[in-house]
């Protein structure tokens, strides 16, 4: 004990512990052992090598810096004090941090909490070098949630951990983070540094925030009182935001090989870093001021999911929410993506915000108001769109936007049951079709069972009366001009291609070529249903007199006689082969008869 007495009297800066009387001065614990010196200084004797190490020491070779901990909260004390409001009771130190309420203001106050992070954008804060930012995307993802139920919010505590700490890295992402916090409104009342070797690597970190909001329950907004004719308004975004980056980086980046140091032509003179690192907008304090002059009644943050997934969660049943497009500016950066990656507008307006960060329902006779009143508050806001009735989803320009831009989008015609149409609908749900959905059903009879089945599989239908025409000729024209409107729209992904059964397909497909295109489409097919196999022998004899083969023969297309109906078949050799092959599978005395089966049916193009 003398000699360890003697350690402490050499390192111990007050020298309280000395002579071999060293029990008075320090209390210990053997093997290993630690000891309490006095002066509050704690030691650590290593027996192996006969010395005496301090504590922080001993910790700093394992790789948590103390010092540079508490280097790090001397450096954001600044920043943290300029985010204070009367309200905050207790500095930094202490173990929690005290908010007083000011219950007078409120009849009956309700408390909203929310919590998020910034994702994969860290990805660029790490790879540019850029760390003063990256708060203000911590604490706009919180934040812009709460406010979306009309709350303001209170305080703010972030909780950030790295592998090796570094004041001044720290100190910047702090102060973005009091960024934040000032443009928000509330207190950072507190945090949590953590310094974690070989949890992460180096040079990198996390960053996630807490907030908790308040407002009077009467006044809290859910949109319940959202109704059919309310206009609907956009807060433009100051771009990304801090949603989709995986994306992102793996499109641009990655795929494309793009630096953040280029200067792409779509970016108006900017990098594509600094389009990229630019911080989430946040709303608080314009929302708050809508909501005293106009009456909102509900909010949409726009985050991960889009459009097309966050509208919704703030819908009633009853009522949707149509978008016009073209009714903002987007952003350059998304066009690039979508140009670049071969996006489907689908993919766009479920993954990014397509410059709109904030969606308000207001009713329609206070939209200019609240355009005008957010102009003033400096946010670029638009009308967008409106509400109308519906099932709590997104369309755009009356139609939903349903599939990508690879997938073949199908048009059938029918005119009684239906079933060969549910059947095909039934089997693109499944995903039996492979890249193809139904989307459109055209029906000569408005009464038809067909009509009502496409209403159940929420398929788009186009129903006319060939009576109101005066020749077969026109109505078949007026088809024909409509198949070409819904394939050209902007907002639909794909061609639209024709499958008629029929008399009336047979002709169309004949007479206009927009019809004629016709996908080949595989469905299920009950082999008991007589109607069904006349279908089926119907087929086999038109692509028997389109092929000049019989329907079981297997039509030898690479034949220099049949390249010309090869082309009308597009080369799909197999998938004709397979329908015959299917048919006489099932039929009669089949071991498997009665059950449904795959066929594909092969129709010329020409």
């Amino acid at each position: 004990m003398d000699r360890i007495a003697e350690h402490i009297s050499a390192k111990c800066p007050r020298r309280c512990c000395c002579g071999s009387n060293s029990g008075t001065y320090f209390r210990y614990v053997p093997a290993p052992m630690w000891l309490w010196c006095n002066s509050g200084t704690v030691w650590f004797y290593n027996y192996t090598q006969g010395g005496l190490t301090q504590v922080s020491e001993a910790y700093k070779q394992a790789g948590v810096d103390i010092a540079a901990g508490n280097e790090a909260v001397e450096r954001m004390k600044k920043h943290v004090k300029r985010t204070m409001r009367p309200e905050v009771l207790t500095g930094l130190g202490g173990f929690g941090g005290l908010f007083g309420l000011n219950k007078d203001k409120y009849e009956e106050p309700v408390l909203v909490s929310g919590t998020d992070g910034v994702g994969t954008k860290l990805k660029l804060a790490f790879e540019m070098d850029k760390h003063d930012t990256i708060g203000i995307d911590a604490v706009a993802m919180c934040v812009n949630d709460v406010v979306v139920t009309g709350a303001e919010p209170l305080f703010f505590l972030d909780y950030l951990a790295c592998g090796k700490l570094v004041p001044e890295k720290i100190e910047a992402i702090v102060k973005g983070v009091a960024d934040g916090c000032e443009q928000a409104g509330c207190a950072l009342i507190g945090g949590e540094t953590a310094e974690m070797p070989g949890m992460y690597q180096d040079g990198e970190y996390d960053i996630a925030g807490f907030t908790v909001g308040i407002v009077d329950k009467p006044k809290a907004i859910d949109g319940s009182g959202i109704a059919a004719g309310d206009a609907v308004i956009g807060l433009g975004s100051s771009g990304v935001h801090s949603n989709g980056f995986s994306l992102v980086r793996r499109l641009l980046l990655d795929t494309k090989g793009y630096k953040f140091s280029d200067k792409l032509p779509e970016l108006e003179g900017k990098t594509l870093g600094e389009v990229l690192i630019e911080p989430t907008r946040i709303y608080v304090k314009s929302v708050l001021k809508l909501i005293e002059s106009v009456q909102v009644k509900g909010m949409a943050h726009i985050t991960g999911g889009g459009f097309i997934e966050n509208i919704p969660r703030v819908l009633p049943e009853g009522v949707n929410v149509d978008i016009d497009l073209g009714a903002w500016p987007v952003q350059p950066v998304f066009g690039l993506m979508q140009r670049d990656g071969a996006i489907s507008d689908r993919d766009m307006y479920t993954t990014f915000n397509m410059g709109i960060g904030m969606v308000l329902v207001v009713p329609a006779d206070q939209a200019e108001q609240a355009v005008a009143l957010a102009g003033e508050l400096g946010e670029k806001a638009y009308v967008i769109g409106r509400v109308t009735e519906g099932s709590r989803v997104v369309t755009f320009g009356g139609r939903r936007i349903r599939m990508s831009r690879d997938k073949l989008r199908i048009a059938v015609f029918a005119s009684g049951s239906g079933s060969n149409f549910q059947a095909l609908a039934e089997a693109a749900k499944a995903g039996d079709l492979g890249p193809a959905e139904i989307a459109l059903l055209v029906c000569d009879k408005p009464e038809a069972k067909a009509v009502e089945r496409a209403r159940e599989l929420d398929v788009e239908t186009f129903v006319f009366r060939p009576k109101e025409y005066a020749s077969r000729e026109a109505y078949e024209t007026v088809i024909a001009a409509e198949l070409a409107a819904r394939g050209d729209r902007p907002d639909r992904a794909g061609r639209l291609y024709a499958h008629f059964d029929g008399r009336t397909g047979r002709r169309l497909r004949r007479t206009h070529d927009q019809c004629s295109s016709v996908a080949a489409a595989r469905f299920c097919r009950d082999s008991r249903d007589r109607a069904g196999d006349r279908l089926w022998r119907q087929g086999n004899r038109r692509d028997r007199a389109l092929c000049g083969r019989r329907p079981r023969q297997r039509p030898d297309y690479r034949a220099a006689g049949d390249r010309a109906c090869a082309r009308r078949h597009g080369g799909d050799a197999r998938a004709a082969h397979s329908c015959h092959r299917a048919r006489a599978s099932a039929g009669n005395g089949a071991p498997d008869r009665g059950r449904p089966r795959l066929a594909v049916r092969a129709y010329c193009h020409g």
